[in-house]
């Protein structure tokens, strides 16, 4: 079984013709760091602020804040690491003042720091030369892992009840939601999905117990996902930086992902602790058994995605139409996309398209 897939996805550089390298890896004429701050020096300050606009703009909406860390990313590329992460850190701190005037939630604020974390680890990979899939599921991982040790040490260096913090957040929360206008209309309008939202609402206790029991797999699923993304955005405009920080991979390296051996493991694992978990050490066995599931099952998406696209390829099917065709797949059936990539493993779909191309039989 093959890992991530490398030498077809290489590259002159990313914007196809062949550029001349001087001895630091950089393009013809970009021989030393004078000469690169240089190139770096020709992107004008409105361009920087713009991109950390959008990127704080991003952070601020559900589901759009998982491309938030995509502007920072070429914003790191583009204006190195220095200018960055200053106007990064200015606009955090207009954003926090204005949310504390207002009353309103900082999690836009929190949001935005982590979005700025992420565009830095995309500018890491690139400019450490990574496989992007390697580097996503690396940095990925290793983020997540960074994560669950600083909110355990914060957890026990405070010893404050996890529980009862978080149930003070949710009633908070409820009481937020209920003083709305908008509630109140959708209440007026009745159903049964407003039902289910009230009596959801009416239990704050069972809400903490869900947070409390999916948050890893959830946390775990958007650090990946929102990587994952940002990564595949910068390669797909490759040209808008590709003279700066010249990188030997396309966005084919990130697609052709097939995930590692030892993923499996961590799979049989999960639907071990999942299926008997209960029998064995109690529910809450079983309950980290269904987080693996999740937590490993979005690399198996991704996998399940490139398999995906290769059919569209293979079916010659391009331009908008693929666009959506991708889209609407990915929301409406993702378990399965999930469970292609499981079984390409084995069975290397993509392997299977382009023999039927190289026979001029389209599937």
């Amino acid at each position: 079984m093959n890992n991530v897939s490398t030498e077809s996805a290489k590259h002159e550089t990313p914007s196809g013709p062949t550029v001349g390298q001087g001895p630091q890896g950089l393009p013809g004429g970009l021989n030393s760091g004078t000469a690169l701050e240089q190139k770096l020096g020709q992107h004008s300050l409105g361009k920087l602020i713009f991109l950390v606009a959008l990127s704080v703009t991003l952070s601020s909406f559900t589901p759009f804040f998982l491309l938030a860390p995509a502007p920072l990313a070429f914003a790191f590329l583009l204006f190195g690491p220095l200018k960055t992460i200053v106007v990064g850190l200015c606009f955090a701190g207009i954003v926090a003042a204005l949310i504390f005037q207002t009353g309103l939630s900082l999690a836009s604020a929190g949001v935005f720091v982590f979005s700025l974390i992420f565009g830095g680890i995309v500018f890491t990979i690139i400019k450490r030369q990574i496989n992007p899939a390697i580097g996503v599921l690396k940095y990925g991982i290793g983020f997540f892992g960074l994560i669950a040790i600083l909110s355990g040490l914060a957890v026990w260096g405070t010893g404050i009840p996890v529980k009862a913090y978080l149930l003070d957040v949710v009633k908070t929360g409820i009481n937020e939601i209920k003083s709305n206008a908008e509630y109140g209309q959708l209440v007026s309008k009745g159903g049964e999905d407003i039902r289910a939202l009230q009596d959801m609402l009416q239990d704050p206790n069972g809400i903490v117990q869900e947070l409390l029991r999916w948050s890893p797999s959830v946390l775990f699923v958007v650090v990946i996902v929102s990587l994952w993304l940002s990564v595949f955005l910068v390669l797909r405009n490759a040209s808008a930086w590709s003279a700066v920080r010249p990188y030997p991979f396309n966005v084919k390296a990130l697609i052709d992902f097939k995930s590692p051996d030892w993923l499996l493991v961590v799979l049989i694992a999960g639907l071990a602790f999942a299926a008997g978990g209960d029998l064995l050490a109690g529910e809450w066995l079983q309950v980290v058994g269904m987080n693996l599931l999740y937590a490993v099952g979005v690399f198996y998406f991704f996998q399940g995605i490139g398999v995906f696209l290769e059919l569209l390829t293979s079916l010659k099917i391009a331009g908008l139409f693929r666009s959506i065709i991708l889209i609407f797949t990915i929301f409406s059936v993702w378990k399965l996309l999930a469970l292609v990539g499981l079984f390409d493993n084995w069975f290397n779909f993509r392997k299977f398209f382009k023999k039927n191309n190289e026979e001029g039989d389209i599937l």
